[in-house]
């Protein structure tokens, strides 16, 4: 901001004030100022909404508002703006305008030209130091919402004789497993408790398997989240060896595998249920089809008790295709044929 020239907007019922206020102002040496006044606080505001302001005195006696209203109208208006608030000779009223988001106040009574610039620079400065301050937040959240969203972390482990002394993890840590990167530093066992129970002695024999100067595959297996969830992790581990082979450190590469696993313990289960159900069906399944009695009629067979809906099955035995075709009706033997019910359904 070039404090050299200041375009500021005084929100002020009283134009003599106003005037006065500007001739203070002109009086800065060295200053170029250039001066919005505006008598009503929704003047004000349509004002700040259209143009821009490095600074922005509002009076807390305003024919349409009162107080700290204000102040709060003035900051709703304008989040980044600063704003001296302007009193009376009660000091009260300005530590309660600065509370309502005012950056600074003043006397309206103190018309020192070189107090009012001071006053206005410290606005300036201060909300600068405000507006930083936010960004830093937003900067914080949005980097927490990443975190939150990462499942996949790094961690590093010393080794002495065979046995883990220290580990290192990343900040990633916090979201896959609940526990932040200090608390991993503090207990450097946190990482063999956290363990499902069914799970420990294939993480035993693994890590055995390391130290022995073994390959070191991904190995995936359960672990408890802080919460107290159970979650499906897969670890990487690249071997850090001295030179005579003997490990002294390790670096791995976690993942939350948790949704995988799901998917495919779901997968098996509806595997299993589909072999079953086919099992039951090979049971109940007649293995030929069943023999009714029935009549030959022009050479073709139908059964006794048959519907339109099985009609188009139909078919005449090998033993009536030899024979004859009488116009006479005679019982004869049918075979259905498989899928095909004595009542016409399949």
């Amino acid at each position: 901001m070039d404090l050299d020239f200041l375009r500021l907007l005084v929100i002020k019922g009283n134009s003599l004030d106003a005037c006065a206020t500007q001739g203070c102002l002109a009086d800065a040496a060295g200053m170029h100022i250039e001066l919005v006044h505006a008598n009503r606080l929704f003047e004000g505001l349509a004002q700040l909404a259209d143009g821009r302001f490095d600074c922005v005195l509002v009076d807390l006696d305003l024919p349409d508002s009162s107080g700290l209203e204000a102040i709060a109208r003035v900051r709703q208006g304008n989040p980044r703006v600063p704003i001296v608030a302007l009193t009376g000779l009660n000091q009260q009223d300005g530590l309660e305008a600065v509370k309502a988001g005012a950056d600074d106040y003043l006397s309206k009574d103190d018309r020192e030209p070189k107090l009012l610039m001071r006053t206005i620079r410290y606005a300036i400065e201060r909300a600068g130091h405000r507006h930083a301050d936010q960004q830093c937040r937003e900067a914080e959240a949005r980097y927490r919402a990443l975190l939150d969203a990462v499942t996949t972390y790094t961690y590093s482990v010393q080794f002495h004789n065979g046995e883990p002394t220290s580990t290192q993890h990343s900040v990633g840590c916090l979201a896959a497993t609940g526990y932040g990167h200090e608390e991993y530093a503090a207990d450097p066992y946190l990482w063999f408790r956290m363990i499902h129970p069914d799970d420990r002695a294939l993480v035993q024999q693994y890590v055995a398997g390391i130290v022995a100067g073994g390959k070191a595959p991904p190995i995936e297996h359960r672990v408890f989240h802080k919460n107290g969830s159970v979650r499906w992790i897969r670890n990487t581990i690249i071997q850090r060896r001295d030179a005579e082979g003997v490990l002294v450190g390790s670096d791995g590469l976690v993942e939350d595998v948790s949704q995988r696993k799901e998917a495919e313990l779901a997968l098996r289960e509806r595997e299993a249920h589909l072999l079953a159900a086919e099992a039951i069906q090979a049971r109940l399944w007649p293995k030929v089809p069943p023999t009714l009695p029935g009549f030959d009629i022009a050479g073709a067979l139908y059964p006794a008790n048959h519907s339109a809906g099985c009609q188009s099955a139909l078919r005449p035995s090998q033993e009536s295709a030899n024979q004859s075709r009488p116009s006479s009706r005679r019982s004869s033997t049918y075979r259905l044929p498989s899928g095909c019910s004595a009542e016409g359904g399949l």
